[in-house]
Protein backbone atom coordinates (compact mmCIF):
# COMPACT_ATOMS: atom_id res chain seq x y z
CA UNK A 1 0.00 0.00 0.00
CA UNK A 2 1.07 3.43 -1.08
CA UNK A 3 0.64 6.64 1.28
CA UNK A 4 0.93 8.62 -2.21
CA UNK A 5 -2.14 6.59 -3.63
CA UNK A 6 -3.87 4.56 -1.01
CA UNK A 7 -3.44 1.52 -3.14
CA UNK A 8 -1.91 -1.57 -3.10
CA UNK A 9 1.28 -1.48 -4.68
CA UNK A 10 0.13 -4.86 -6.81
CA UNK A 11 -2.87 -4.46 -9.64
CA UNK A 12 -6.34 -3.72 -7.88
CA UNK A 13 -8.97 -5.53 -9.51
CA UNK A 14 -11.51 -2.94 -8.82
CA UNK A 15 -11.39 -0.40 -11.45
CA UNK A 16 -10.67 3.38 -10.28
CA UNK A 17 -12.18 5.03 -13.97
CA UNK A 18 -14.82 6.49 -12.15
CA UNK A 19 -13.60 8.52 -9.45
CA UNK A 20 -10.86 10.79 -12.01
CA UNK A 21 -8.96 12.76 -8.85
CA UNK A 22 -8.36 9.67 -6.61
CA UNK A 23 -4.77 10.97 -5.96
CA UNK A 24 -6.25 14.51 -4.23
CA UNK A 25 -8.65 12.57 -2.05
CA UNK A 26 -6.34 10.14 -0.30
CA UNK A 27 -3.42 12.58 0.20
CA UNK A 28 -2.91 13.60 3.74
CA UNK A 29 -3.38 11.71 7.26
CA UNK A 30 -5.49 7.99 6.64
CA UNK A 31 -4.45 7.46 3.05
CA UNK A 32 -4.64 3.88 3.73
CA UNK A 33 -8.11 4.33 4.75
CA UNK A 34 -9.25 6.59 2.28
CA UNK A 35 -7.65 4.41 -0.57
CA UNK A 36 -10.03 1.54 1.02
CA UNK A 37 -13.04 3.76 0.61
CA UNK A 38 -12.76 4.64 -2.48
CA UNK A 39 -12.03 1.44 -3.50
CA UNK A 40 -15.42 0.38 -2.26
CA UNK A 41 -16.93 3.20 -3.68
CA UNK A 42 -15.86 2.50 -7.19
CA UNK A 43 -16.99 -1.04 -6.74
CA UNK A 44 -20.56 0.22 -6.22
CA UNK A 45 -19.72 2.53 -9.35
CA UNK A 46 -18.84 -0.31 -11.10
CA UNK A 47 -22.04 -2.51 -10.40
CA UNK A 48 -24.73 0.03 -11.52
CA UNK A 49 -23.02 0.51 -14.61
CA UNK A 50 -25.76 0.20 -16.94
CA UNK A 51 -23.76 -1.85 -19.77
CA UNK A 52 -22.38 -3.99 -16.86
CA UNK A 53 -25.69 -4.67 -15.16
CA UNK A 54 -27.26 -6.06 -19.01
CA UNK A 55 -24.82 -8.39 -19.15
CA UNK A 56 -25.20 -9.77 -16.08
CA UNK A 57 -28.57 -9.92 -16.41
CA UNK A 58 -29.03 -11.18 -19.87
CA UNK A 59 -26.93 -13.68 -21.55
CA UNK A 60 -26.93 -15.68 -24.95
CA UNK A 61 -26.78 -19.32 -25.47
CA UNK A 62 -27.21 -20.23 -29.03
CA UNK A 63 -30.39 -19.89 -30.16
CA UNK A 64 -31.74 -18.78 -27.03
CA UNK A 65 -31.84 -15.35 -24.87
CA UNK A 66 -32.25 -15.57 -21.23
CA UNK A 67 -32.92 -12.66 -19.48
CA UNK A 68 -33.44 -12.90 -15.06
CA UNK A 69 -34.44 -16.45 -15.82
CA UNK A 70 -37.42 -16.23 -18.35
CA UNK A 71 -35.90 -17.69 -21.91
CA UNK A 72 -36.63 -16.53 -25.28
CA UNK A 73 -36.13 -18.68 -28.78
CA UNK A 74 -34.50 -16.54 -31.12
CA UNK A 75 -35.12 -19.08 -33.77
CA UNK A 76 -39.02 -18.24 -33.35
CA UNK A 77 -39.31 -14.76 -33.87
CA UNK A 78 -39.27 -13.22 -37.32
CA UNK A 79 -37.91 -9.64 -35.60
CA UNK A 80 -36.17 -8.52 -32.64
CA UNK A 81 -35.95 -5.05 -32.06
CA UNK A 82 -34.88 -2.85 -29.34
CA UNK A 83 -36.81 -0.24 -28.61
CA UNK A 84 -35.68 2.33 -25.79
CA UNK A 85 -35.94 5.41 -24.04
CA UNK A 86 -34.31 7.11 -21.05
CA UNK A 87 -30.76 8.63 -20.31
CA UNK A 88 -29.36 4.87 -18.68
CA UNK A 89 -31.17 3.13 -22.60
CA UNK A 90 -28.27 3.92 -24.94
CA UNK A 91 -25.53 1.71 -22.38
CA UNK A 92 -27.95 -1.06 -22.32
CA UNK A 93 -28.39 -1.08 -26.14
CA UNK A 94 -24.69 -1.45 -26.17
CA UNK A 95 -24.92 -4.59 -24.08
CA UNK A 96 -28.20 -6.11 -26.12
CA UNK A 97 -26.56 -5.22 -29.46
CA UNK A 98 -23.50 -6.83 -28.30
CA UNK A 99 -25.60 -9.90 -27.08
CA UNK A 100 -28.04 -10.25 -29.56
CA UNK A 101 -25.37 -9.83 -32.57
CA UNK A 102 -26.72 -10.95 -36.25
CA UNK A 103 -30.22 -11.76 -34.29
CA UNK A 104 -31.42 -8.11 -33.74
CA UNK A 105 -33.08 -6.77 -36.37
CA UNK A 106 -33.20 -2.93 -36.08
CA UNK A 107 -33.88 -0.75 -32.83
CA UNK A 108 -33.99 3.06 -31.60
CA UNK A 109 -33.14 4.69 -28.24
CA UNK A 110 -34.16 8.06 -27.39
CA UNK A 111 -31.38 9.87 -24.98
CA UNK A 112 -30.32 12.83 -23.73
CA UNK A 113 -29.02 15.46 -26.02
CA UNK A 114 -25.66 15.79 -26.22
CA UNK A 115 -24.79 12.05 -26.43
CA UNK A 116 -21.95 11.20 -29.11
CA UNK A 117 -21.52 7.57 -29.49
CA UNK A 118 -23.71 5.30 -32.57
CA UNK A 119 -24.57 2.04 -32.34
CA UNK A 120 -24.79 -0.66 -35.38
CA UNK A 121 -28.33 -1.46 -36.01
CA UNK A 122 -29.92 0.72 -33.24
CA UNK A 123 -30.74 4.10 -33.89
CA UNK A 124 -30.12 7.16 -31.57
CA UNK A 125 -32.38 9.85 -31.56
CA UNK A 126 -32.34 12.88 -28.79
CA UNK A 127 -35.03 14.29 -26.86
CA UNK A 128 -35.61 17.71 -24.57
CA UNK A 129 -34.59 17.16 -20.76
CA UNK A 130 -35.63 18.02 -18.03
CA UNK A 131 -38.37 19.60 -20.25
CA UNK A 132 -39.80 17.98 -23.72
CA UNK A 133 -39.12 19.71 -26.60
CA UNK A 134 -40.11 19.64 -30.18
CA UNK A 135 -37.22 16.96 -30.52
CA UNK A 136 -39.22 14.96 -28.06
CA UNK A 137 -42.39 14.64 -30.10
CA UNK A 138 -40.36 13.72 -33.12
CA UNK A 139 -38.26 11.13 -31.25
CA UNK A 140 -41.91 9.94 -29.44
CA UNK A 141 -43.50 9.56 -32.66
CA UNK A 142 -41.32 7.83 -34.53
CA UNK A 143 -40.50 5.24 -31.04
CA UNK A 144 -44.64 5.18 -31.48
CA UNK A 145 -44.78 4.10 -35.32
CA UNK A 146 -42.02 1.20 -35.11
CA UNK A 147 -43.98 -0.43 -31.44
CA UNK A 148 -47.38 0.05 -33.77
CA UNK A 149 -45.82 -2.04 -36.09
CA UNK A 150 -44.79 -4.87 -34.54
CA UNK A 151 -46.48 -8.27 -35.29
CA UNK A 152 -47.13 -11.76 -33.26
CA UNK A 153 -43.78 -13.35 -34.31
CA UNK A 154 -41.75 -9.66 -33.09
CA UNK A 155 -39.76 -9.83 -29.78
CA UNK A 156 -39.31 -6.43 -28.67
CA UNK A 157 -36.31 -5.57 -26.04
CA UNK A 158 -37.23 -2.10 -24.47
CA UNK A 159 -34.58 -0.62 -21.70
CA UNK A 160 -36.85 2.06 -19.90
CA UNK A 161 -34.58 4.19 -17.71
CA UNK A 162 -34.89 7.50 -16.10
CA UNK A 163 -35.82 11.17 -18.15
CA UNK A 164 -38.49 9.31 -20.43
CA UNK A 165 -41.17 10.88 -19.60
CA UNK A 166 -39.42 14.39 -20.90
CA UNK A 167 -37.23 12.45 -23.79
CA UNK A 168 -39.94 10.78 -26.22
CA UNK A 169 -43.50 11.87 -25.72
CA UNK A 170 -46.48 12.62 -27.66
CA UNK A 171 -49.06 15.05 -26.07
CA UNK A 172 -53.14 13.81 -25.84
CA UNK A 173 -55.64 15.21 -27.16
CA UNK A 174 -56.21 18.49 -26.90
CA UNK A 175 -53.06 19.15 -25.50
CA UNK A 176 -49.76 21.28 -26.99
CA UNK A 177 -46.17 20.92 -26.46
CA UNK A 178 -46.79 24.58 -24.06
CA UNK A 179 -48.91 22.78 -22.09
CA UNK A 180 -46.05 19.97 -21.21
CA UNK A 181 -43.84 21.73 -20.79
CA UNK A 182 -45.14 24.29 -18.41
CA UNK A 183 -47.06 21.66 -16.80
CA UNK A 184 -43.24 19.49 -16.32
CA UNK A 185 -41.83 22.53 -15.12
CA UNK A 186 -44.42 23.39 -12.32
CA UNK A 187 -44.07 20.12 -11.05
CA UNK A 188 -40.26 20.32 -10.82
CA UNK A 189 -40.62 23.64 -8.80
CA UNK A 190 -43.58 21.75 -6.65
CA UNK A 191 -41.39 19.76 -3.98
CA UNK A 192 -43.12 16.66 -5.44
CA UNK A 193 -41.04 13.58 -5.41
CA UNK A 194 -40.38 11.57 -8.60
CA UNK A 195 -43.20 8.88 -8.21
CA UNK A 196 -45.45 11.71 -7.75
CA UNK A 197 -44.88 13.45 -10.65
CA UNK A 198 -44.91 10.85 -12.89
CA UNK A 199 -48.80 10.20 -11.75
CA UNK A 200 -49.36 13.53 -13.30
CA UNK A 201 -47.42 12.80 -16.46
CA UNK A 202 -48.83 9.89 -17.39
CA UNK A 203 -52.01 11.50 -18.03
CA UNK A 204 -50.22 13.89 -20.27
CA UNK A 205 -48.60 11.73 -22.37
CA UNK A 206 -49.55 8.81 -25.40
CA UNK A 207 -46.60 6.78 -24.86
CA UNK A 208 -46.97 6.64 -20.59
CA UNK A 209 -49.21 4.75 -18.31
CA UNK A 210 -48.93 1.31 -19.66
CA UNK A 211 -49.23 2.65 -23.47
CA UNK A 212 -45.45 1.94 -24.74
CA UNK A 213 -46.13 -2.07 -24.15
CA UNK A 214 -49.85 -1.43 -25.29
CA UNK A 215 -48.52 0.13 -28.11
CA UNK A 216 -46.39 -2.61 -29.38
CA UNK A 217 -48.86 -5.44 -28.99
CA UNK A 218 -48.68 -8.29 -30.14
CA UNK A 219 -45.44 -8.75 -29.76
CA UNK A 220 -43.36 -10.80 -27.14
CA UNK A 221 -41.42 -8.14 -24.73
CA UNK A 222 -38.95 -7.77 -22.21
CA UNK A 223 -38.12 -5.20 -20.40
CA UNK A 224 -34.95 -3.42 -18.49
CA UNK A 225 -35.79 -0.73 -16.57
CA UNK A 226 -33.61 1.70 -13.90
CA UNK A 227 -36.28 2.70 -11.67
CA UNK A 228 -36.16 6.20 -10.69
CA UNK A 229 -34.81 7.54 -7.15
CA UNK A 230 -37.24 6.33 -4.55
CA UNK A 231 -39.46 9.15 -2.77
CA UNK A 232 -37.84 10.94 -0.04
CA UNK A 233 -39.37 11.66 3.05
CA UNK A 234 -39.91 14.76 3.56
CA UNK A 235 -39.96 16.71 7.11
CA UNK A 236 -42.67 18.12 8.74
Amino acid sequence: MTEETGKPDSPCPVPAEFIRNRKELVRGTHAVLRGHLLDILDAGLARAVPEAGTRRAARREGRFLLIDGQTYNLGSYERVLVLGVGKGSLPIAVALEGILGESLTEGLVVVKKGETRKLGRIRVLEGGHPLPDASSIRAGQTLLALLEGCAERDLVLAPVTGGATSLATIPQPGLDLAVLRRTHALLLQSGADIREMNIVRRHLCRLKGGRFVLAGRPADKGGFHRHPSPPQRRLP
